[in-house]
């Protein structure tokens, strides 16, 4: 976290700080600020604030660490290069742009396979729309993948997504 810019540094605290209140809550505080496309789309008026809410609620401390582990180094290279408040406006953009993404994914696969997506958490699809912002604006050729081996900037945040989902299997791919 050293010398992280602003918007970096505050969605890092806010981030640790609920999932605090969220282990204090004994995990009561998941099912007030999950995300359900069903619940918002059935009473938008009291249940929208769950797209704002999800985000920054994890699971556990394994989830809270990787989104993190690919958040911060993200970020604080994309809010250097366009500034903080763009970094803010983008960081908010794709928490609503995942939303609809989102409820538009889980109404395909409940209509396709009757699969019914429930509640979702955390900001892995934020932190994923603003990984190919970053590779888009900041071109370095190739990336690592949390050490492991480097991969093709065009492909790093591809690379990334398959390579957590072997990490956390049960980690949700829709979100």
């Amino acid at each position: 976290m050293d010398n992280a810019p602003l918007a970096t540094m505050a969605v890092t605290i806010v981030t640790v700080a609920v999932f605090a209140l969220t282990t204090l809550s004994n995990g009561s505080l998941i099912i007030l600020c999950c995300y359900s496309p069903l619940a918002v789309l059935s009473d938008p008026l009291w249940q929208t604030y769950r797209v704002f809410t999800s985000v920054w609620v994890h699971a556990n401390f394994p989830h809270l660490f990787l989104n993190l582990l690919a958040f911060v180094p993200m970020a604080k290279s994309l809010e250097k290069s366009v500034g903080t408040v763009q970094f803010a406006w983008l960081f908010t953009v794709f928490v609503l742009v995942g939303a609809v993404a989102h409820a538009l994914l889980a109404m395909t696969l409940e209509i396709l396979v009757g699969a019914t997506v429930y509640c979702s958490i955390g900001m892995s699809g934020v932190i994923f729309a603003l990984i190919v912002c970053e590779t888009s604006v900041n071109d370095v050729g190739r990336r690592s993948i949390f050490g492991f081996f480097d991969v093709s900037s065009a492909w790093y945040p591809v690379a990334l997504l398959c390579f957590i989902q072997l990490l956390m299997p049960g980690a949700s791919f829709i979100g």
